[in-house]
């Protein structure tokens, strides 16, 4: 029986207590054992193609509705400045102009992708395909498919890797535990690689106009979200404005970034200030709102066709009638009498009201 370690409170205390004897008495045998130092001239320290939003050598996800543009905007402000040169959507300085990118197409949509490209005037030589039949969709349960991304990465030094969408390339079920095993193999190609790859993907449930978005909105398993080291959003706050809002909804690289907008045009994407979320205006303010206006002519009006025009308009006399029972809008009310019974009213706006 093994004897028990023992120790005193003093020990305890000053950090003298006996140190138990570490390993099995099993026998010995050599190995080469590996350090952090090995690691690091390896992989090295996070290092960004779009500052403090996309690391190299890790995977982004980009987490966004049907119709904000999320394609295009990777397509638009990612891949053409790879391409092309210029600046990145946060105003930092983009690469040289001469880049690579490889784009993993897993929906069947290139003709959307190839449109875009002609009229954003992006050059089509340097948007690579990873497979040999350049109609075949990426997936990403295929071994061969991960081992062909890899090998475009390592022959042509691409910068950029993109896979729209996450959804298109598996046919599993995406709360399924299999999910991680799908971006853990794209996680290991972007750190051999040290490529930026991204993942688009999208929301759980439908997002309608002004609803939040978060790191928890991403649709599956919460293995997807875990296997992101930066997590983007798209969002249409405003259902006034065509404006979308790019925000980051999980990081673990540094300080959070500020949201950015963009606008995707004819001629390509526009940058500019985030939309905002837009006031909601109570249904009894649009109905004050009206019925100022209806009555600003000063004329009284007989209340029953004031009812019968808010109907018209999609408004409730309920409503209407709070409006003028809470005093939101000073309203003056005669009443109609006729052989001493009262027939109706009227209503119109008191002296000095708008």
């Amino acid at each position: 029986m093994p004897k028990p370690i023992t120790f005193s409170l003093s020990d305890r205390l000053h950090g003298h207590a006996e140190e138990p004897e570490i390993g099995s008495k099993t026998g010995s045998q050599e190995i080469e054992l590996v350090n952090a130092s090995d690691v690091r001239k390896i992989v090295g320290e996070v290092k960004f193609l779009v500052p403090g939003w996309i690391p190299y050598g890790m995977v982004t996800g980009i987490i966004a509705a049907s119709g904000t543009g999320k394609s295009a905007f990777v397509l638009g402000s990612l891949v053409k400045t790879v391409i092309s040169g210029g600046r990145w959507f946060n105003g930092s300085p983009g690469p040289k102009p001469g880049g690579s990118v490889l784009w993993c197409p897993t929906e069947s949509d290139m003709a959307i992708t190839l449109g875009r490209m002609q009229r954003w005037r992006i050059p089509d030589s340097h948007l690579l395909l990873p497979l040999e039949d350049p109609l075949e969709s990426v997936n990403l349960m295929d071994k061969r498919h991960l081992e062909r991304i890899e090998l475009v990465i390592n022959l042509r030094k691409t910068k950029l890797v993109v896979i729209d969408s996450l959804r298109g390339g598996h046919a599993e079920d995406e709360n399924s535990s299999k999910i991680f095993y799908i971006l853990k193999s794209l996680a290991e190609i972007a750190e051999r690689t040290k490529a930026a790859i991204i993942v688009i993907h999208h929301p759980k449930k439908p997002l309608f106009e002004g609803d939040e978005l978060t790191a928890n909105s991403s649709r599956g398993s919460n293995a997807i979200v875990a296997m992101f080291r930066s997590m983007l959003g798209v969002t249409h706050p405003d259902p006034k404005s065509d404006w979308c809002r790019l925000c980051m909804l999980k990081e673990n690289l540094g300080i959070k970034p500020k949201p950015v907008g963009y606008l995707v045009t004819d001629t390509g994407i526009e940058i500019g200030e985030p939309p905002q979320k837009a006031k909601r205006v109570s249904a009894l303010s649009e109905a004050a709102d009206w019925l100022a206006d209806l009555l600003a002519s000063g004329k009284p009006r007989l209340v029953s066709e004031i009812e019968e025009e808010a109907g018209e308009v999609g408004h409730s006399m309920m409503t209407i009638r709070k409006v003028v029972r809470e005093g939101k809008l000073a309203v003056k009310t005669e009443i109609l009498r006729a052989g001493g019974k009262i027939t109706g009213a009227k209503w119109s706006l008191q002296k000095g009201t708008r």
